[in-house]
């Protein structure tokens, strides 16, 4: 049975990580609590990553093996608050000066423009 990888936030980090995970073969829902991009949804169902927005369906995220979080989304937020209470870790994404994230969107864009192109 694949794992299940619940992405919190779906702005380009989040995006990015969902497209990651279900390149690796994993089972994944990105949630996102606003309005995910229009060229965001459209690579998402490129894919065939599941999502939703405008709200968390709490049960399907604590059915998640591991939640990433975007690094938009602050401790306070209620859903990650209740998921810490909960025990759930969260694997933060992070910013760093060591452009390591700048290397990861070049790795998503590749993926996209080879989709795209093939």
């Amino acid at each position: 049975m694949k794992r299940k990888i619940v992405v919190l936030g779906g702005g380009i980090s989040g995006y990015g990580s969902a497209i990651l995970a279900k390149k690796e073969g994993f089972d994944v829902l990105l949630s996102d609590m606003g309005t995910i991009a229009p060229l965001y949804r459209s690579r998402l169902d490129e894919w065939g990553v599941e999502y939703e927005e405008g709200g968390h369906s709490v049960e399907r995220i604590l059915t998640a093996s591991e939640v990433i979080k975007s690094p938009g989304i602050p401790d306070k937020a209620p859903m990650v608050k209740a998921l810490r209470e909960l025990g759930q870790q969260l694997i933060e994404q992070q910013y760093n000066e060591g452009g390591d994230l700048a290397a990861w969107v070049d790795e998503v864009e590749n993926m996209d423009m080879h989709l795209e192109c093939c």
